[in-house]
């Protein structure tokens, strides 16, 4: 009986000691091994060093006014951990974004009397939407109209949230948008959206701003307990145009008349201050509207964002004459207010006739 309980007594001091060195061990590791390791997860997870764009410079005319600046716009951002009804989220930001199920209809006899018929795209606007949510990181809704993103908030859908973001915004919509150009939109690698086309691509490195950086520290549910700016970001420069928007406008509406009148595919103008050269306006028809660039499917060379005034080659035609006549003047063949006697009405070049457009005689 001693013996058997001397036994037992002997494997609990064995299990003890074995546990006791597995802790031992344990905490060894721990402190020694993969103490810097768990230090800088420690530390991760209490603070979140987060990068500050630059603000973008603006594009100005050539009379100060702005073509194109910097804009706060709202992301709404979806936890899904906490999205408990993603389908009915969709339909709630659906209809704030500006879609409707149903249509209206009035009734040809009672004016008073109104029927409804269900819009056939409403269940693809709430599919996208809902795609968006459920995508990896929680899902974004990208660069919304602060009103908008008002609305969504309003609802209090769990697992909503909104940030604040910067997007360029073009205040003439439609003015100069193939000279003025247009940047990409912001997203993960390229918070400050660089320029992609026109004055925005060209002057991408004067515009565009230094970053910034900030240590936002946290409590260990997530709460920002303290901010501090490690480095400052510093705003890109203005760029200032000769283009005057008055002179631009109307350009692009003569243009906008040509099309439409000749059944052209497309048309372009310049106009230069003869006494500088600086360009007061170039255009190119058709146009689109900057702040809705990145809807457009068509990017072609031939598509709306090519400026047909830069990139396109033809033969320059009669504007040819004042470079022949500016030589004739300096080399003392021809003088103002000469007279011309005895022109034909065409010549002959090669075994090619070149003729006026309209027959006369010499004179």
């Amino acid at each position: 009986m001693t013996r058997m309980a001397d036994r037992r007594l002997r494997l609990v001091l064995a299990l003890s000691l074995a546990a006791f060195a597995v802790v031992v061990l344990r905490a060894a590791q721990i402190q020694v091994v993969d103490a810097a390791a768990l230090s800088k997860k420690a530390v991760s997870q209490q603070r979140d060093v987060r990068r500050l764009p630059g603000l973008r410079g603006a594009i100005l005319s050539a009379n100060g006014q702005h073509l194109a600046q910097e804009q706060s716009s709202k992301t709404i951002v979806a936890n899904k951990a906490e999205l408990s009804h993603p389908h009915h989220a969709a339909v709630v930001i659906a209809r704030a974004l500006g879609f409707h199920q149903l249509k209206k209809r009035h009734h040809p006899k009672h004016h008073k009397k109104q029927k409804y018929r269900a819009n056939p795209a409403w269940p693809d606007h709430v599919q996208a939407v809902e795609d968006q949510l459920s995508r990896g990181g929680g899902g974004m809704l990208r660069q919304l109209q602060p009103e908008v993103a008002a609305r969504i908030m309003a609802q209090h859908l769990p697992g909503i949230s909104t940030v604040t973001e910067l997007t360029r915004w073009y205040p003439f919509h439609g003015l100069g948008p193939q000279v003025l150009g247009y940047t990409e939109v912001p997203g993960p690698g390229r918070p400050e959206g660089a320029g992609l086309a026109g004055i925005e691509q060209q002057y991408n490195k004067v515009l565009e701003g230094t970053p910034g950086r900030e240590v936002v520290v946290h409590d260990p549910i997530g709460q920002a307990l303290e901010t501090v700016q490690l480095q400052r970001p510093v705003p890109g420069r203005d760029v200032t145009l000769t283009l005057d928007t008055t002179i631009q406008a109307k350009v692009e509406s003569v243009l906008a008349q040509t099309l439409k009148s000749s059944g052209a595919a497309w048309a372009t103008g310049i106009v230069l201050d003869p006494r500088t050269g600086s360009i007061l306006a170039m255009a190119s028809a058709p146009g689109y509207d900057n702040n809705k660039v990145h809807t457009l499917t068509d990017f072609s060379p031939t598509g709306p964002t090519q400026n047909n005034a830069l990139v396109t080659t033809y033969e320059p035609g009669s504007t040819y004459k004042v470079v022949t006549f500016s030589a004739a003047l300096s080399a003392g063949l021809i003088y103002p207010h000469m007279l011309f006697r005895n022109l034909p009405w065409k010549i002959q070049v090669g075994d090619k006739f070149i003729h006026d457009d309209v027959y006369r005689k010499p004179v």
